[in-house]
């Protein structure tokens, strides 16, 4: 087929999925000419049919991204051009990106920057060349684009006839050419200092990109930054009573944080605890115990959305202070608790039903094998604990957990005797042996992960509910076979 020495044009070659708009083609050929169009394409004015010279206008219908339409020419009834329209957001072909200061490749991942402290943006456009959609895969030429700022301090510039007035910046971008696959980079830096909540506009219209048989052109493309407080925590301490300090960190801004470190300091003795992220509306409670008497001492340190992706990021931190009272001993912290969004950090409700669930196969065989009334209210005393933890989930402190699965483990590790009382097999004991033991020394497990408080989530769950689940098929198993032999006993 044809494409090299066509006497044709047509623009613009991107068509906008789900966004109608007009395209025109021009066919300049002796002989008769016809067009056939594809779905994606729909004629709007003239014809498709002419001798010697055509020319129509087209409308679009949706599109498929990535989708290459082609219209066929055809000459005395033999098709011999191919026009390539591309299927592509006109934010693939033309965008905006905003780098906070120079050389430290911040590039912003949001559209948030700090209020009230002065600081240079960088707003880039970037204008991608489409020449590896085309045949051939060509150069672009004639780049140009023209765009608007609000009146900031100017900086750098590559634009050119850059127009200053009260209310605006107006300056345009021509470049001779750009490589297929790459990008021409439009560049202005302004100084901005601005409170909490105002948004600098910017846009640029009338890209276009010329090739040699078509145009690439987007209309029109904007972006908004927004100032937004850098002090974005809800920060308080208050002394709970009895040596607890509670510590409450709240995200009140639009913006997530990261890295946070969180240092607590009694009288000189200090702790930390890290946390990886803080979104909006989130929050972090830590419950500190501590000895003596004095000023306790909260200080944050987080890297805010406008440094995440910065070579240096700069710390941010926010710092709160109150007085405690609780006795005459030297300042320290002893233990430290972490909830976040008012949870505690292990989750504690999926491990409780875990070990309730044990407790409900154990009681299924007590009441299955006539175990005596003793033997029952024992296990059914391990159920009451676990489920009184359950029900009161959110209203107690992990202390106060440990304390309970002391209880739990003082009575479930009696369980274990009920193996030896008939009417149980050697199997039936085995089973019931084996459940009750993976009960206790998960429970054991739990208990010291309370006490040690780390910060992580317990990795090994997974592990604990596929033992408890072959546990429990194993002793109904047995169960059932042993229930049989007494059947055929009898």
């Amino acid at each position: 087929m044809k494409t090299a020495t066509a006497t044709y044009f047509y623009e613009p070659a991107n068509i906008q999925p789900n966004q109608s708009r007009v395209y025109s083609i021009s066919v300049s050929e002796p002989g008769n000419i016809s067009v056939t169009l594809p779905a994606e394409l729909g004629l709007l004015q003239g014809n498709l049919t002419s001798i010697n010279s055509l020319q129509a206008n087209l409308s679009s219908n949706p599109c498929t991204k990535g989708s290459i339409p082609r219209v066929t020419v055809s000459i005395n009834g033999v098709p011999l051009y191919q026009l390539r329209f591309v299927c592509i957001p006109d934010e693939d072909l033309f965008n905006f990106k905003a780098e906070l200061g120079h050389g430290n490749f911040n590039y912003l991942s949001t559209n948030k920057v700090p209020s009230n402290t002065e600081i240079e943006v960088y707003a880039l456009w970037r204008s991608w060349n489409i020449g590896s959609y085309l045949v051939p895969n060509e150069r672009a030429k004639n780049i140009s684009m023209t765009c608007n700022y609000e009146p900031h301090q100017l900086g750098l510039t590559n634009s050119e006839n850059v127009i200053i007035s009260d209310n605006n910046i107006t300056a345009d971008c021509v470049f001779e050419d750009v490589n297929p696959s790459w990008f021409r980079l439009c560049y202005l830096s302004q100084k901005i200092n601005t409170t909490t909540g105002n948004t600098m506009q910017y846009s640029c219209n009338n890209m276009s990109q010329l090739y040699e048989h078509t145009r690439v052109f987007v209309p029109k493309t904007s972006a908004a930054l927004e100032a937004r407080s850098t002090i974005p925590l809800a920060l308080s301490v208050t002394d709970s009573g009895n040596g607890i300090i509670t510590s409450t960190a709240k995200n009140t801004e639009k913006y997530e944080l990261r890295d946070l470190n969180f240092v607590f300091d009694v009288g000189g003795y200090k702790e930390q605890r890290q946390l990886a992220s803080l979104k909006p509306n989130e929050s972090a409670r830590y419950e500190v115990f501590a000895e003596g008497t004095g000023t306790f001492t909260t200080n944050v340190i987080f890297k805010p959305e406008w440094e995440f992706n910065s070579r240096s990021p700069e710390p941010f931190s926010q710092q709160q202070s109150s007085l405690y009272v609780y006795n005459n001993q030297t300042p320290r912290i002893t233990y430290i608790e972490f909830f976040f969004d008012d949870k505690y950090y292990t989750d504690w409700n999926e491990t409780f039903n875990m070990i309730l669930s044990l407790v409900n196969q154990t009681l299924f065989v007590a009441n299955n094998l006539s175990m005596n009334m003793n033997d029952t209210a024992l296990i059914l005393a391990v159920k009451n604990d676990t489920t009184n933890i359950l029900n009161h989930w959110g209203s107690v402190y992990a202390i106060d957990i440990k304390n309970a699965l002391d209880n739990i483990l003082l009575e479930v590790r009696p369980i274990r005797q009920l193996a030896s009382n008939p009417p149980l097999s050697s199997e039936t004991k085995v089973a019931l042996n084996g459940i009750t033991s993976y009960a206790v020394s998960n429970l054991e497990a739990q208990k010291q992960a309370i006490v040690v408080a780390k910060q992580t989530q317990q990795q090994y769950l997974w592990i604990v509910f596929i033992i408890a689940g072959v546990g429990a098929l194993f002793v109904i198993n047995y169960l059932l076979r042993d229930k049989k032999k007494s059947q055929e006993n009898a």
